[in-house]
């Protein structure tokens, strides 16, 4: 069984398309996942229950929490904390899956590898050198499916396969007041430094290969008037 964490808003048709995507390409075996799924009332003007209803008709196993506020932080803590998996998918609710992809093996090379704390997925193409540099850090090719780099600044919450261990110690240290991808920087806050200065992070892909995932979000929020708040990004907003 492996969780799969999202983070939503009032976006029906969207979540859909993120999770027919996904369910095709990436979680197969739809009974072998548990979905966590936290959705804030921000959106469009539909009832909660439409995005349940859609969650519904592509998994059996469902925890979910209808927030009174909306908030980034708060939604991420929220679906951590329900984690009960060895490993978690960390999704949110505006991403495409635009091909297939095994996730048995992203599995096997996080259990293989002790310091190893996850494996994201690339939006962009994949260079065919061995070492390449993605998101200002450089990331080596293994030889086994996977870059790994040292850089401290290299977690982040585009879809992502994560240990729980570094999910149940991030949730007892992270701040509900500020971005969460944000958080996982070197900063002022010594526990979370010594956090990500415990681990490695990892892309799953091959050198040359193709981006694995799409950003589906920017289209939407620009047809329905949304901006992210500030640098910070708490909650989404309308623009006036």
């Amino acid at each position: 069984m492996i969780d799969i964490t999202m983070t939503a808003t009032l976006r029906p048709k969207l979540i859909s398309q993120t999770l027919d995507s996904f369910c095709r390409n990436i979680f197969r075996d739809r009974d072998n996942y548990r979905l966590i799924i936290n959705i804030d009332p921000v959106g469009e003007r539909v009832k909660s229950t439409r995005v349940l209803e859609v969650c519904k008709h592509y998994f059996k196993n469902i925890v979910f929490n209808v927030s009174k506020c909306p908030s980034f932080p708060t939604a991420v803590v929220w679906c951590w904390s329900k984690v009960e998996s060895d490993l978690v998918f960390h999704l949110e609710d505006d991403w495409i899956s635009v091909c297939k992809i095994d996730i048995y093996d992203m599995v096997r090379i996080l259990k293989s590898n002790r310091t190893l704390a996850c494996l994201r997925l690339s939006k962009y193409d994949i260079p065919k050198p061995t070492t390449v540099k993605l998101w200002a850090a450089y990331y080596a090719y293994t030889g086994d499916n996977h870059f790994i780099t040292n850089s401290n600044n290299q977690f982040g919450l585009n879809p992502v396969l994560i240990k729980k261990e570094f999910v149940k110690e991030a949730i007892s240290i992270m701040s509900l007041h500020s971005n969460p991808e944000k958080q996982f920087r070197p900063s002022k806050n010594d526990r979370m430094n010594s956090l990500i200065n415990s681990w490695c992070y990892g892309l799953y892909g091959v050198p040359g290969g193709r981006a694995t995932v799409l950003d589906n979000g920017t289209l939407w929020r620009e047809k329905n008037n949304f901006k992210k708040s500030d640098g910070s990004f708490l909650v989404w907003e309308k623009c006036r």
